[in-house]
C-alpha cells in the first residue's frame, strides 16, 4: 500500500538533539554516536517516516539508539524535501508531496550511504524503519545487505509479494512492530505475514493493542498509553539489535 493520511499526522516531540549532520556517500546524514568507546564496525541505519532526517522526533530516536551504544546514521531519503512537520495533518499537502517521493528513489540514497559506511570499516549493519522507511528495511533484508532489521508501522509493503520475496531470499532476522489500528500495514496483512513465516526463526512480531499508525515515531507522548507503547517498541528494537548485531 502507498502512503495514506495516517502517514502525514502526528505529534512533535520535545528535546534537544545531540548529533550532527555529515555528508556520507554524498547524502546529508544525521549522525548520532555513543559517548566513549564503541564498536566502530557496527552501525544502525535509521530509515525515517515522511518527516525525514531533519525532524526532531527522528533525531531524538537516533540519539536514543546512540545512548544504547550504537552508532546511528539517518540518511536524507527525500533529496532535501522532507514532509514539513508544520504541515502534519494537512492531507492536501501530503497528496502533493507523496507524488514526488517513492521508495525506489530513496533506495538510491540508502545504497550510497551503505556503501560509504562499508568503505569506512563498518562490517555489521542493522536497519530500523518507520512508516516510509519500513519498505527500505525490507528491501535491504531481501538483498541480505543488512545483518538484522526492524520495522514499525511500515508503508508500501506489498502483501503477499514482498513477504514471499523475503522468505525466499533473506537470511536476515526481522522484528515487526505492529499497531492494532494501522491503515497501511493492517493487522490482516500482519496476520498474513505471520502465516507465511510461521515456521521461520527469522520472524518476530510484537503487537501494540489500541495504538495507531505512527505511534513509534510521531505518537502523542502526553498520552501515557501511547508513550508506554513507544517506549516498549524502542526497547524491543534495542534488544533485537543486541541479540543479532
Amino acid at each position: 500500500m502507498t502512503l495514506g493520511p495516517c502517514c502525514f499526522t502526528g505529534a512533535i516531540h520535545a528535546g534537544d538533539p545531540k548529533g550532527s549532520f555529515e555528508t556520507i556517500g554524498g547524502i546529508e546524514t544525521y549522525v548520532a554516536l555513543p559517548t566513549g568507546e564503541h564498536d566502530k564496525t557496527v552501525a544502525i541505519l535509521l530509515l525515517t517516516d515522511v518527516c525525514g532526517s531533519t525532524f526532531v522526533n527522528n533525531k531524538l530516536l537516533a540519539d536514543s539508539f546512540a545512548a544504547n551504544g550504537f552508532a546511528t546514521y539517518v540518511p536524507d531519503l527525500f533529496d532535501g524535501e522532507p514532509f514539513p512537520d508544520d504541515r502534519l495533518g494537512d492531507r492536501t499537502w501530503g497528496t502533493a508531496w507523496k507524488g514526488r517521493h517513492t521508495p525506489s528513489v530513496a533506495d538510491v540514497f540508502i545504497g550510497k550511504v551503505m556503501s560509504s559506511l562499508k568503505e569506512s570499516g563498518v562490517k555489521s549493519v542493522g536497519a530500523t524503519g518507520y512508516c516510509f522507511g519500513g519498505k527500505g528495511v525490507v528491501e535491504l533484508a531481501i538483498k541480505n545487505a543488512i545483518k538484522v532489521g526492524v520495522v514499525a508501522h511500515p508503508a508500501f509493503i506489498k502483501v503477499p509479494e514482498d513477504l514471499l520475496r523475503l522468505k525466499e531470499s533473506s537470511r536476515c532476522p526481522i522484528l515487526w512492530n505492529v499497531p492494532e489500528l494501522d491503515g497501511s500495514y493492517t493487522t490482516a496483512k500482519a496476520d498474513q505475514a505471520s502465516e507465511i513465516f510461521a515456521e521461520s526463526e527469522l520472524y518476530k512480531r510484537v503487537d501494540y493493542p489500541g495504538c495507531k499508525h505512527g505511534f513509534a515515531s510521531r505518537g502523542d507522548l502526553d498520552d501515557p498509553e501511547v508513550k508506554a507503547a513507544k517506549d516498549k517498541c524502542f526497547d524491543e528494537t534495542v534488544r533485537f539489535f543486541q541479540k543479532y548485531l
